[in-house]
């Protein structure tokens, strides 16, 4: 009896385990480098598209990183903030967003503070936690932050070098 017993426990933390957990993943992930536009200005955009299934509440994306560069994010069917976008996908037991953000570098901006003076270096943003993927997703679930790491580019599309 205490074996059947036992049996029972097993099975069902596998089945809670493996059918109703939450999972987060990631379903795409591409970078395209660009250069260009005015001299000395690169940087690159970001496409990630996230599954989040076995949520009995829709999770909040918050904020995505991306080395230093932090990219708030606000949810809704869809929403751009600059050269940052979040649509949902799906809504539901499997819940879908595509979040579409880009990069920024100046390679000229130290030459305009020593030209222009007065203003000294601000320090770069640091991520809730330490992390060494490629980006790092920030999002709220029952009024908790949770983290999912994205390990790496599964898609690098040809760099665009604009004119």
């Amino acid at each position: 009896m205490r074996a059947l017993f036992f049996l029972f426990l097993v099975v069902a933390e596998l089945l809670v385990t493996n059918v109703f957990a939450q999972q987060v993943r990631v379903i795409t992930c591409t970078e395209q480098d660009w250069a260009g536009g005015i001299a000395g200005h690169s940087g690159a955009n970001y496409t990630f598209t996230i599954e989040f299934t076995g949520y009995t509440q829709e999770p909040q994306p918050l904020a995505i990183w991306i080395g230093s560069d932090v990219f708030q994010l606000t949810t809704g069917d869809s929403t751009t903030l600059g050269n940052t976008s979040i649509q949902q996908l799906a809504k539901g037991k499997k819940m879908r967003v595509k979040i579409t953000v880009g990069t920024f570098h100046d390679e000229y901006a130290d030459r305009y503070e020593l030209l222009w003076g007065g203003q000294q270096k601000k320090e770069p943003p640091k991520p809730p936690i330490a992390f060494n993927g490629k980006a790092l997703l920030v999002y709220a679930y029952r009024g908790q932050t949770k983290y999912l790491e994205i390990k790496k580019i599964m898609d690098m599309l040809p760099r665009m070098d604009l004119p």
